[in-house]
């Protein structure tokens, strides 16, 4: 059962997974790459980004803790490389709390651009900044009318809503009414 679909953008080597990439590998031309990465790492919740303080990680660890005590099969899977910022220290806080809660990150590193969408549209669920595709968004292109687009997207969503639309997402996920 399909939990969740969200769309991200992300920078690779100065390109953007656009929705069009992501929609075809969601979609029956993409089988093939989905299933390549599901008999790869199973069923699981993806983060794109590395692990690093912005992207949250720590939190997100600490969630799976409780996904996975009602969805064992769900694994979470991080993808994304180093930054230009020195997060050893994060990392090793991430890496010490998922040993304590039981959670055990699949850290994949980066990843091809081409075969990114594909990646997503396998995942039953992913954890990702809502602001970040609004960035892409606004990041589209010098055409004012998409920046305008972009902008009224960006707008109309706050993290009061995306923490709403993540509990219940949970919620969901663990079966508990508790979380909304």
């Amino acid at each position: 059962m399909r939990i969740a679909l969200l769309t991200y953008s992300t920078r690779p080597r100065g390109g953007v997974v656009h929705t069009l990439a992501l929609a075809a590998a969601a979609g029956p031309a993409g089988v093939a790459g989905r299933q390549a990465w599901r008999e790869r790492l199973g069923r699981y919740v993806l983060a794109v980004g590395g692990i690093e303080p912005r992207k949250g990680t720590l939190d997100l660890v600490e969630a799976m803790a409780t996904v996975q005590a009602r969805r064992p099969e769900l694994s979470l899977v991080v993808a994304g490389g180093e930054t230009l910022f020195d997060y050893r220290d994060y990392r090793a806080r991430v890496e010490a709390r998922a040993a304590e809660l039981g959670v055990v990150p699949v850290v994949l590193g980066p990843v091809d651009h081409d075969q990114l969408p594909a990646l997503m549209a396998a995942a039953d669920a992913f954890a990702g900044d809502p602001a970040g595709f609004a960035a892409a968004l606004l990041a589209a292109g010098d055409d004012p009318r998409r920046r305008a687009t972009g902008q009224a997207l960006a707008d109309r969503h706050s993290w009061d809503g995306a923490a709403a639309a993540h509990l219940s997402l949970y919620a969901a996920l663990t079966g508990s009414a508790a979380l909304t």
